[in-house]
């Protein structure tokens, strides 16, 4: 103990402190946990036919390099404080990645890399923006809620094989990204210990039970044929992007999807304070509508319709007397009790 009397903070301690903070309250950069990109990678690899053959052989014999970068491109935290041109979801960065590569095993890792920008165009840009508009009526983080939801809806055990690749220590990869991921806010190995952090805070059992269990309890579903769609299109962007390089599709689309997330978040908004005034209409087909939106402007215009279409114009009825003094007491002393939570470990 120094001589102060005052004991040092602990890194790990802090490190682990950290990485449970950014497990709870994530940026919004990454819309596919490390589950969802490693199954969509698993995937990609047991059919590789429609590969062209040297990169087929290079993705069969460095598997585990491929699904490293599948799940590494998410390392570095607060990436939206980036600047754009050293984003690490960043088309021109990803590809400067592949070029830098030295051997096969780095090739292999540079396409898993890519892979995962491949998938999360189909997140930030229909899946996260369309869900966003979707649970207008519900507070909380809507990018934080999809994403676990999506990753719950894996198969198991994708976490733990992800956890477990991430411990291998694939320290020739991690140095390609420590030389070409030069903007970051964060030094890289601290971006890396709090990425491994964030494996260790999932693995608490009880944790992840409460985690699971308030997934559960929301009045906001994910369908089975929601999830195959996004899947289907993920996994079909990957493949071009495998079999064209730099002609595929994918790459005339944001893979951080800022444009989508901001109009989404916009048209939130509106919808929330329509709701509120009492002034919505025609909310029946919304979902389905924005839904085929966002999905046909992958890589493309995107034009949404007006608020004006989904606003009525009778003005809603005066509220009473009482309730505005009901209302008065919501706002004096809190619109909802505090409610006595479950022990989990009962």
């Amino acid at each position: 103990m120094p001589a102060s009397g005052k004991m040092r903070p602990c890194p790990r301690v802090f490190v682990l402190g950290l990485a449970f903070a950014l497990w709870l309250l994530p940026a919004p950069a990454g819309a596919f946990g490390p589950g969802a990109h490693l199954e969509f990678s698993r995937e990609i690899l047991a059919d590789l036919v429609w590969l062209a053959p040297a990169l087929a052989s290079l993705l069969r014999r460095f598997s585990d390099d491929f699904l490293y970068g599948s799940i590494a491109a998410d390392i570095t935290v607060a990436k939206n404080l980036t600047p754009y041109r050293e984003h690490c979801h960043n088309w021109q960065v990803g590809f400067q990645i592949l070029d830098a590569a030295k051997d096969e095993e780095g090739q292999a890792f540079a396409w898993g890399y890519l892979a995962h920008l491949a998938a999360d165009v189909v997140a930030h840009n229909y899946f996260v923006p369309w869900k966003t508009v979707a649970d207008f009526a519900h507070r909380g983080l809507p990018h934080l809620y999809w994403e676990v939801r999506f990753d719950h809806a894996m198969p198991p055990g994708r976490w733990e094989e992800a956890r477990a690749l991430a411990r291998r220590g694939f320290a020739r990869h991690d140095a390609l990204l420590a030389r070409m991921l030069s903007g970051t806010v964060l030094p890289f190995r601290l971006n890396r210990r709090i990425f491994d952090g964030v494996f260790f805070i999932n693995r608490l059992s009880r944790l992840r039970r409460v985690r699971e269990a308030n997934a559960r309890r929301t009045a906001l579903t994910l369908l089975n044929d929601e999830v195959a769609d996004v899947r289907s299109i993920a996994i079909a962007l990957m493949r071009d992007l495998l079999a064209r390089g730099r002609e595929a599709d994918c790459l005339k689309a944001d893979p951080t999807g800022q444009r989508n997330l901001i109009l989404a978040r916009s048209v939130r908004r509106g919808l929330r304070e329509l709701s509120r005034q009492s002034r919505m209409k025609n909310g029946s087909d919304l979902e389905s509508r924005f839904r085929k939106l966002f999905r046909d402007s992958i890589g493309q215009t995107l034009d949404l319709p007006s608020l004006e279409e989904y606003t009525s114009r009778e003005q809603p009825p005066k509220p009473t007397r009482r309730a505005r003094a009901r209302r008065f007491v919501r706002r004096l002393f809190g619109r909802q009790r505090t409610r006595k939570q479950p022990n989990p470990t009962a």
